[in-house]
């Protein structure tokens, strides 16, 4: 049984032989082999598939983690039970009022999941901003859509477009869910706001 990833796993070492130095050499047993397979299977499995994602390397995408939770300066979050049949449009803000320094570009991160009851279940997820207090306005890319069958559940994810501001403000951010169709309810939004890296 492998010893990864409770322990770090050691391997015995080998001798070659070399008769005109009167080494005999060591013996290689089937377990030096299988526990070298073992340790290599358990490193695999703890890892998982594709665990580089959409990167070069898993190190790529590890450095990309640190580097957003380094300038990650709020997070948001909702965790409801809201039935959303019927409605054309809901808002909600989720985080209000986050200081802004003069020159600074920020970028939201909002992601949405609705639990469905038919497959052809859909909605438009835009997130909202207000600047010092004004009224929200939307801005955002395009919707990315991740449904999940299995559990009923599609989880949408979009971004602000990143923008500078001028003078010290504040900023405010929310979520605006509409052209519902079918029946949906809504189960979470978590919004990350970023001080923006080129």
């Amino acid at each position: 049984m492998a010893e990864y990833p409770n322990n770090i796993k050691t391997f015995r070492r080998v001798v070659n032989r070399d008769l005109s130095q009167g080494i005999l050499g060591d013996i290689v047993l089937a377990e030096d082999h299988n526990e070298k397979a073992e340790e290599i299977e358990a490193i695999e499995q703890t890892l998982g598939i594709n665990p580089q994602g959409s990167f070069s390397t898993v190190k790529d995408r590890l450095d990309d983690i640190e580097k957003k939770a380094q300038y990650r300066i709020r997070t948001g979050y909702i965790d409801t039970s809201e039935d959303l049949t019927g409605l054309s449009q809901v808002d909600k803000e989720i985080i209000a009022n986050i200081p802004i320094k003069n020159g600074e570009k920020y970028i939201a991160e909002v992601t949405v999941q609705l639990y469905h009851h038919a497959a052809d279940s859909k909605a438009n997820i835009i997130p909202l901003i207000s600047i010092d207090g004004g009224g929200y306005s939307e801005n955002g890319t395009i919707n990315r859509c991740m449904t999940d069958e299995a559990t009923q559940r599609k989880t949408y994810t979009i971004c602000t477009i990143p923008a500078t501001f001028t003078g010290n403000t504040s900023l405010s951010v929310g979520v605006r869910i509409r052209n519902i169709y079918s029946i949906l309810y809504l189960e979470k939004i978590i919004v990350k706001v970023f001080i923006w890296q080129e």
